[in-house]
């Protein structure tokens, strides 16, 4: 037995820990639950597209929708992403410019196409 395990009050084997010891074993749980977060994320985000910066300051500044900027990251014009998608070039520019609300499966057809999810290609507020 361990020279720092004890029997406990149920006759099982317990360990005492310094605070220094627990707080180090906890900073290591952490980490690994961390890593295993940062991993998976990574795993599930192989294949989207990278969003540039400068085309995330340009979303962020509200020059470009969120479709429009991922559809750029991923290097497609409104052209390109019709034939990909099954979606009119027409809907593609006037949602991006904020002027319809599409159908639930137009969002679907045109995520999957460039690679994102749904709610990265949705505007947070509608444009008025």
């Amino acid at each position: 037995m361990n020279k720092n395990a004890k029997i406990a009050s149920t006759g099982e084997a317990a360990v005492i820990l310094t605070a220094e010891e627990y707080e180090k074993l906890l900073n290591r749980l952490e980490d690994a639950y961390d890593r295993a977060l940062i991993d998976t994320a990574w795993e599930e985000s192989q294949g989207a597209p990278l969003m540039p910066m400068e085309i995330l300051q340009r979303e962020l500044a509200g020059e470009l929708s969120p479709l429009a900027a991922w559809r750029k990251s991923a290097g497609m014009t409104q052209r390109q992403l019709a034939e990909k998608s099954g979606v009119l070039p027409r809907t593609i520019s006037e949602f991006e410019n904020g002027r319809i609300d599409p159908r639930l499966s137009t969002l679907q057809a045109l995520a999957k196409a460039i690679g994102v999810d749904i709610q990265d290609i949705v505007p947070d507020e509608p444009k008025e």
